[in-house]
């Protein structure tokens, strides 16, 4: 199938092209211009026939495996005398389903810098994960309530909340092992949350 869609276009773009140089200088000079129009429309054809090819040929080898990074973060807006409330979505965006999936997770309210390190421990229990699955998990669960000193520094920037964590699972072929990091970082004053460096990349 691809040598026939590789060479098809060239043999009837050269055949359209010939028979449009001998229908114009044979006096149908419009019948011509049809032909080469026709030829022209045919190695068009072909160049994005190769075009396409070359993408598909840049794409992440497999392409069946399981792609499971977070999703969304969902927070209500902070308030004094309250916990902090987060929920973070976890989400297999692969089109195969990921096993063993290990989800480390540190949720913590400190500096802005220096940027927290991935943990490299996994304490998170093994989960199966099929394909557009979603899983939550709870952040700040411990945290004290809120006072409103708390809620100045963070929007001051002085202190801030920090989501950071790392996945772990397989998945086909042959129970391959993945992972991916993340890091986020609060925005103060709503319900944005920020990527930090080249994290939330499956691996």
């Amino acid at each position: 199938m691809d040598i026939a869609s590789f060479w098809l276009p060239i043999v009837g773009g050269i055949l359209l092209g010939g028979f449009s140089g001998t229908a114009f200088y044979g006096g149908h000079k419009i019948a011509g211009l049809w032909f080469g129009f026709a030829g022209v429309v045919c190695f068009l054809l072909l160049a994005t026939l190769q075009i396409q090819r070359a993408i598909s040929d840049q794409s992440p080898e497999s392409s069946d495996r399981p792609h499971v990074g977070v999703d969304n973060i969902e927070m209500i807006p902070l308030q004094a005398g309250r916990n902090i409330d987060v929920d973070l979505k976890i989400r297999n965006s692969g089109p195969t389903t990921a096993t063993n999936v290990r989800i480390t997770v540190v949720c913590a309210i400190r500096a802005k810098e220096p940027i927290p390190a991935i943990p490299i421990e996994q304490t998170g229990a093994p989960a199966v994960l099929i394909s557009g699955a979603v899983a939550a998990i709870k952040c700040f669960e411990n945290s004290p309530v809120l006072s409103q000193e708390n809620i100045n520094a963070l929007d001051e920037r002085r202190m801030t909340l920090w989501i950071v964590g790392r996945i772990d699972y397989l998945g086909p072929p042959n129970r391959t092992g993945y992972f991916t990091t993340f890091r986020f970082q609060h925005v103060p004053g709503g319900v944005r949350w920020a990527i930090v460096g080249d994290d939330n990349q499956a691996t």
